[in-house]
């Protein structure tokens, strides 16, 4: 997941405003052996805009499945973030991945035999700062049949009062093992 802050300048009430797109990408890494999974998520999804000068910018950030084939098994997807910068990235041109908070919601759907469902942060007072891998969900679905489990994370963005508004980008990757 790639995230971009729009670097148009308009203006709410005179101040300038960032907006947030997220172009969102996954990596795959394979746990119990013969095991495949995949990971689906949007291409893009706005998280629309924030006057700079401080606040928290939030979005969802669609829906994202994890489908495992008939090898079946548990599985569990951790989610990491690098700082989000524009510019040369000093300081007034830097969001901390500490300041990048993820929120997984409850499971929205599921198909196949999966026997236990644990999202990592079913509440939103649960959401976890992406500045180190955090486990955000996982599941366990029964062998010989193939399953998926969806659900509509939610990232919130807190920025902080000295940034300058800019087209700001951080990678935030999700992977399943």
């Amino acid at each position: 997941m790639r995230l971009c802050f729009s670097r148009r300048q308009r203006a709410v009430r005179g101040l300038p405003v960032l907006t947030v797109l997220a172009v969102l990408a996954s990596t795959v890494t394979c746990g119990p052996a013969l095991a495949a999974y995949s990971v689906t998520v949007p291409a893009t999804t706005s998280l629309g805009s924030r006057q700079v000068g401080g606040g928290t910018l939030t979005g969802s950030l669609g829906t994202v499945t994890v489908s495992s084939d008939s090898a079946g098994g548990s599985w569990s997807v951790t989610v990491v973030s690098t700082n989000c910068t524009t510019g040369s990235g000093r300081y007034y041109e830097s969001i901390s991945s500490g300041l990048v908070q993820y929120r997984s919601g409850p499971a929205t759907a599921t198909t196949g035999q999966v026997s236990a469902v644990a999202p990592g942060q079913p509440q939103g007072s649960a959401a976890v700062a992406l500045a180190g891998g955090r486990r955000v969900f996982s599941a366990t679905a029964a062998r010989g049949a193939a399953s998926s489990v969806s659900w509509k994370p939610t990232l919130a963005i807190t920025i902080p009062t000295n940034v300058v508004a800019g087209s700001y980008s951080c990678t935030i990757i999700m992977s399943v093992a």
